[in-house]
C-alpha cells in the first residue's frame, strides 16, 4: 500500500509538472495544475511516511526478537545432576530378560574388572552384586579420557542402557558420570586379613578348556565362593563365561559369575546352602575352585 501511494503520487507529480511547464509557456491558467501537483505531492509523502513507519515497526520487532532470552543449553554438570535424580538401579536379571528398554537411565555400583584401551580408558568391564547374585557389564566411557580409575577400584556409574554386545551379550552402559566409592574390594579385604583364608575349605575343583556343565556339588554353609582363573590357549583369546544353577536347573541370582575375553581371574561370593552346578562356556584353559566357609 505504501509503495502504491508513493508511486502514484510521484508519477502524478511528474505528469503535472510537465503540464505546468506547458501552461507556463502557453500562458494558460495554472490553478488546476497546481492543485494536482499538491495532491500528488501529498500522496507521495503519505506513501513515504507509511513505508518509514512500517520499516521502523519491522526493525523494532526484529530487535525484540533478538533480545528475547533464549533458553541456554544445559551444562554437562546440570545434565549429570538430572541423570542422577532420574536414574534407577540396574538389574542384571531384568536386562538379560529384555525387560529394560534401550535408553533407560540407570546407575550401578561395583568393581572394575578389566580396562580395555588403556591409553583412552574408553571401555571397561564392571561386576556388581545384586539381589544375592552378581552382574557383569560393559561400561563405555563418555566422560573424558583422563578419568582416574584402575582395575579393582570400586565405582558408582550413571549412564544410559545401550543394548547388549553382539558377541558376548554383555549389557552395555554409556557412562556420563561416575564416582569412586572408596573402600576395599573383597580381594583387598582378603589380603588385609579381614577374611582369613583358613575360614575357607575347598569343595570341588574344575579344570579344562572347553564348554561343559559340571557335576552337581553340595554346599553346606550359608556363604561360599567361586575362585576362577583363565588365560588364552592355543587358539588365542576366547570368551570365558561361568553360569551358576541350583540342583533343579534354575539360575541363581544373576547367575553370570564371569564373562570376559582373554586373560582374567576373580573371586565371586555366593550365599545359600544347597546343591549347585556350573555351566562353563569357553575355548581357553581355566581353573575353577569352589570353596565354602568352615
Amino acid at each position: 500500500m505504501d509503495a502504491f501511494l508513493f508511486l502514484t503520487g510521484f508519477i502524478g507529480f511528474i505528469v503535472f509538472m510537465v503540464f505546468l511547464v506547458i501552461n507556463i509557456i502557453k500562458k494558460k491558467p495554472k490553478k488546476n495544475i497546481l492543485i494536482g501537483l499538491a495532491i500528488c505531492f501529498v500522496t507521495a509523502m503519505v506513501g513515504i511516511s507509511i513505508a518509514t513507519t512500517n520499516l521502523e515497526a519491522q526493525s523494532e520487532q526484529e530487535q525484540q526478537a533478538e533480545t528475547v532470552d533464549v533458553e541456554e543449553e544445559p551444562t554437562q554438570e546440570e545434565l549429570n545432576n538430572k541423570l542422577k535424580k532420574e536414574a534407577v538401579q540396574a538389574n542384571f536379571v531384568d536386562i538379560n530378560g529384555d525387560k529394560v528398554a534401550k535408553g533407560a537411565k540407570l546407575y550401578l555400583e561395583g568393581k572394575i574388572e578389566t580396562i580395555f584401551g588403556t591409553d583412552r580408558l574408553d571401555k571397561f568391564s564392571m561386576s556388581t552384586k545384586e539381589n544375592g547374585g552378581y552382574g557383569m557389564y560393559d561400561i563405555v566411557n563418555l566422560v573424558d579420557n583422563g578419568i582416574d580409575i584402575k582395575e579393582g577400584d570400586n565405582i558408582k556409574v550413571w549412564g544410559v542402557y545401550n543394548g547388549k554386545d553382539e558377541k558376548t551379550s554383555m549389557p552395555i552402559i554409556d557412562m556420563t558420570a561416575y564416582e569412586k566409592t572408596g573402600g576395599n574390594t573383597q580381594e583387598e579385604n582378603d589380603q588385609n586379613g579381614s577374611i582369613s583364608e583358613s575360614e575357607w575349605k575347598e569343595v570341588v575343583k574344575f579344570e579344562g578348556k572347553s564348554i561343559k556343565d559340571t557335576q552337581t556339588f553340595n554346599i553346606s554353609s550359608d556363604e561360599w565362593r567361586i575362585v576362577w582363573d583363565t588365560k588364552p590357549g592355543d587358539i588365542g583369546e576366547a570368551n570365558f563365561q561361568i553360569y551358576v544353577y541350583d540342583g533343579n536347573g534354575n539360575p541363581v541370582g544373576s547367575h553370570v559369575i564371569a564373562n570376559i575375553i582373554g586373560k582374567g581371574n576373580d573371586v565371586s561370593y555366593m550365599r545359600g546352602s544347597g546343591e549347585y552346578y556350573l555351566a562353563i562356556n569357553t575355548a581357553q584353559p581355566y581353573t575353577i575352585i569352589v570353596e565354602e566357609k568352615n
